[in-house]
């Protein structure tokens, strides 16, 4: 299966209830739990903290999503993808995970339009995101991210 059907392909409640987004991101469900805490650690070697807001880009089915909204404080994480069905099995991770009291907020977005959020960030996170981009789609995501002056 290419890249843009894993990640385009819209998936039912009943395979996510059974799991098959897992199979579709690198390492697999064999290594699902170790690179979402991966991805964690490697965010708070960059800064990262407790009370930071962090804007996930290319969230995906919430394999990174649930170590950080257990890291960050209520309010503190954001999670956009073009796939809905990918949000609808982070939304499920998260109630699963009793942590829907850490209030993430998870948005299907597929133009990289985050102004569109209405929030600032302090960190942003694009993990294995550009690599399954158009260059027009590269080109117009770089854009999106400025430091504030």
């Amino acid at each position: 299966m290419s890249d843009a059907v894993k990640y385009t392909k819209l998936l039912s409640d009943a395979a996510i209830a059974a799991g098959e987004h897992k199979k579709l991101l690198g390492g697999g469900a064999a290594q699902w739990e170790a690179r979402g805490a991966a991805q964690l650690e490697f965010m708070r070697q960059q800064g990262l903290s407790e009370p930071s807001r962090l804007l996930d880009i290319g969230c995906g089915p919430g394999r990174a999503a649930v170590h950080f909204i257990a890291f960050l404080e209520a309010n503190g994480y954001c999670g956009i993808d073009y796939n809905a069905s990918f949000i609808r099995a982070a939304d499920l991770a998260v109630e699963h995970l009793g942590l829907t009291a850490k209030a993430p907020r998870f948005e299907v977005i597929d133009d990289f339009e985050v102004g569109a959020l209405g929030r600032r960030f302090d960190f942003a996170l694009a993990f294995s995101v550009l690599n399954h981009c158009t260059a027009a789609q590269r080109s117009a995501f770089f854009p999106m991210f400025r430091r504030p002056s």
